[in-house]
């Protein structure tokens, strides 16, 4: 049961890591096509 929840909970930080990696790079995405960016924000107005 301890091995169980260890492997979880090691596989629930892999995600959260990698989900927070492509965070980054998404943000660092928009930061360069800021531009980009601004249209979308006057498309959704």
């Amino acid at each position: 049961m301890l091995f169980k929840s260890q492997s979880l909970a090691s596989s629930f930080e892999k995600a959260y890591i990698s989900s927070f990696f492509f965070l980054r790079i998404g943000l660092i995405i928009v930061l360069k096509n800021d531009s980009l960016f601004d249209k979308l924000l006057e498309s959704n107005q």
